[in-house]
């Protein structure tokens, strides 16, 4: 697929007026990526330095002339911005219906980025059929004096919804904004909060703001879909051996796309001595992220997403199951049979945690008919419990604190497409049977990717709306829940 990205520029807006920093050498189908001329204009938000870098604050737009043959040919395509490699859909992109000369205005929001010297380069993307990308466009360095992930203090709280169906009343609490669609987000003993996001990024949020470092940075994350395709866990020991385990899809060096886990250790916020301890190729890219948890016996379980059942009931390959690993990437002794295979899964799970009263694991995620489901991983599929509404799921975790009266061994599934956090109470006398599930913040921040307790007692979300036609598309979060006055 060609080169179809032409005549990029920097649009600078201040104070309502868009100045225009244009770039020479955007596109091409043989041009090298080279560094951007000096700019036609500037304004004290940003501007270019003599060395042909573009000082941005991350909060601008930039712009371009797209190839098309016509404007309806515009909505078969998406376009990605990859930073230092690193590809992300670009945020709020819009193409305008008038062409000159074969191609069309259109914009974007800049991707998400941390302070310093990037490299920014465009593609597009069709969405359809092989989804094969364009050539990238030549190079536009840019230095960022301010990060896209901004920290906020500010405590909203929500009515009616942040009253549950039993009378309890929540507050919800904004850390930060402007995140880069994140897929997974856990929280440390020490109250830290690491937040896995579309563009490999792992960032840290640590007494009241986001650190400028991430912990990690994923150079090879897969970026296919309207999602990161992340998942994240912390071992049981964390506070004593900083041990992280890390799952994600990754683009192979044949230009296919592979499921890998790594264990890292964690140093002042920072993610090091990295080990693959599994692997497994997907012939498709994934859609889904995988989901990883570290149980307290320290094995690691781990669901990969299947793109067909076929291949989910296929013991040759890892993907569709629910797969049990040791922290080295060894078979435990006690699986039976000698497989890290544990439990061949459904479609899509898109959480799982262990009850904390009665230690049994239950999954949630979506089945081949598309159809939202609980179950109790020990009864099997034929025990599934379906919802009454959309839900999504993609994330779970249980509530294993008694800091939120009421909340005690209750189930949170972070809702994706069904837009709410959705609380599953189980009956206390029969811990086995759901007895309801309620919709908390239903539409409020629209998608909601992940959800985590922590040992604060507080329930931590995270929101993935960029990319997508959601009101708060350009707005992902970091949020808070707690009890309310």
């Amino acid at each position: 697929m060609r080169a179809l990205i032409r005549h990029c520029q920097i649009c600078i807006v201040t104070f309502g007026v868009v100045i225009a920093l244009f770039v020479s050498g955007c596109g091409g189908d043989s041009q090298p990526a080279t560094a951007p001329s000096s700019s036609s204009g500037g304004s004290s938000s940003g501007g270019s330095s003599s060395s042909g870098v573009i000082n941005v604050t991350g909060t601008e737009k930039i712009g371009w002339d797209q190839t098309a043959t016509s404007a309806s040919q515009l909505s078969g395509y998406q376009y990605l911005g990859f930073v230092d490699n690193v590809q992300q859909v670009l945020p709020n992109a819009a193409c305008g219906s008038t062409s000159t000369n074969g191609t069309f205005p259109c914009t974007a929001n800049l991707p998400t980025m941390s302070v310093g010297m990037h490299t920014l380069q465009l593609a597009a993307q069709e969405t359809t059929g092989a989804q094969r990308i364009s050539t990238l466009s030549a190079a536009i360095q840019l230095n960022v004096t301010g990060s896209t992930a901004k920290s906020s203090t500010a405590v909203v709280s929500y009515t009616p919804s942040a009253t549950t169906y039993d009378g309890l009343t929540l507050a919800v609490e904004t850390l930060a904004t402007g995140l880069a669609a994140p897929s997974a987000v856990v929280v440390a003993p020490d109250g830290r909060v690491f937040v896995a996001g579309r563009d490999g990024r792992i960032l840290v949020w640590q007494n009241g703001k986001m650190l400028s470092t991430p912990a990690l940075q994923l150079s090879d994350v897969a970026q296919t879909s309207d999602v990161g395709l992340i998942g994240l866990s912390l071992d049981s020991g964390f506070a004593s051996n900083g041990l992280v385990f890390v799952a994600y899809a990754a683009n192979n060096q044949r230009g296919g796309f592979v499921h890998r886990v790594l264990r890292l250790r964690d140093t002042n916020s920072v993610f090091s001595q990295a080990l693959v301890i599994l692997e497994e190729p997907a012939l498709f890219a994934p859609l889904h992220p995988p989901r990883i948890r570290v149980a307290a016996d320290h094995t690691v379980y781990i669901t990969l997403p299947a793109g067909d059942p076929s291949t989910a009931d296929n013991y040759a390959s890892y993907l569709g199951k629910m797969l049990r690993i040791n922290e080295d990437g060894s078979t435990p002794q006690s699986n039976q049979p000698s497989s890290p295979i544990v439990a061949t899964a459904q479609a899509v799970v898109g959480g799982f945690d262990w009850h904390p009263k009665t230690g049994r694991l239950w999954l949630t995620g979506l089945d081949w008919q598309g159809r939202d489901f609980i179950l109790d991983f020990l009864l099997g599929p034929h025990a599934a419990s379906t919802f009454e509404s959309p839900v999504d799921p993609s994330g779970a975790a249980f509530y294993a604190q008694r800091k939120i009266t009421g909340f005690a061994n209750d189930l949170f599934i972070a809702a994706l497409n069904g837009r709410h956090l959705r609380r599953v109470h189980f009956n206390p006398s029969d811990p086995k049977q759901i007895q309801v599930t309620e919709h908390l913040f239903d539409g409020q921040f629209g998608r909601i990717s992940d959800v985590a307790v922590g040992s604060d007692g507080a329930l931590y979300l995270s929101t993935s709306n960029r990319g997508t036609t959601s009101a708060a598309a350009d707005d992902d979060r970091l949020l808070r829940v707690t009890s309310g006055p």
